[in-house]
């Protein structure tokens, strides 16, 4: 999942509500105002004005809003993800503008991390 500015913040409230071990299930990033979360659906919250992720089985390491369906090959857009990324990783293509988010960095979010990022971006 994704979510930028203010329901970026709403998703990191929502997520320092959740317990510890729930926590460390999950995977995310920071980018400015935008923060990604990658887990199983279980584990994710429910939060307004994220966009939810998802994978196509020919293309596991692209993720894609799941409220959108590409108009190519799952698996050819991964790979045109992948060389434009300038990585061979997972890769999430936002919402948007054509955004790509190489995702090999995504770490196991640390509630200490989660209140840095939501005081450093006010």
């Amino acid at each position: 999942m994704v979510g930028e500015g203010e329901s970026a913040r709403l998703l990191v409230q929502r997520l320092l509500s959740r317990p510890d071990e729930t926590l460390a299930r999950l995977r995310g990033l920071t980018t400015g105002k935008r923060l990604l979360v990658l887990g199983e659906p279980d584990d994710l919250p429910w939060s307004d004005g994220v966009h939810y992720l998802g994978r196509d089985p020919s293309a596991q390491a692209l993720y894609l809003p799941t409220n959108l369906a590409p108009n190519v090959p799952a698996a050819l857009l991964q790979q045109a993800a992948q060389v434009r990324a300038g990585r061979g990783g997972p890769v999430a293509l936002l919402p948007g503008a054509s955004r790509l988010v190489p995702l090999a960095d995504a770490a196991t979010l640390r509630r200490s991390h989660l209140q840095h990022w939501l005081e450093a971006v006010g």
